[in-house]
């Protein structure tokens, strides 16, 4: 028995190991380390940090589109985010209850509090 665990282990281990990563062949994985390589990335306004960032959004993104199942998912997603049957969560602090609430009407967002 012991014998058969440590086989399918390996087995599974090994498998694992044989897997290629898409991620390991980027430039960056490749470069020697450089500290101050993304430094630019710190401004987080800057114009360089946000290029980057719609980059790696549209790489995200088109794999993501790539999956057979992201349209059914994303509208699952979005009825959820939507529902008006939504909990309340909050979190108590000096007497109050804050809570941060997002709908329909306060699309980026809106800061509660009420007393205890």
């Amino acid at each position: 028995m012991r014998f058969i665990l440590a086989f399918s282990l390996s087995l599974a281990l090994a498998a694992c190991a044989t897997q290629e990563d898409p991620m390991l062949d980027t430039p960056a994985a490749t470069a020697p380390f450089d500290p101050d390589a993304h430094l630019y990335l710190e401004e987080v306004e800057g114009e360089e940090a946000l290029a980057w960032v719609r980059a790696q959004n549209e790489r995200s993104l088109a794999r993501l589109e790539s999956d057979p199942r992201f349209e059914g998912l994303k509208a699952d997603a979005l009825k959820i985010a939507n529902a008006k049957e939504r909990i309340p969560y909050g979190s108590i602090r000096n007497g109050y209850v804050y809570n941060f609430w997002q709908d329909e009407t306060n699309v980026r967002g809106l800061w509660r509090r009420t007393p205890l």
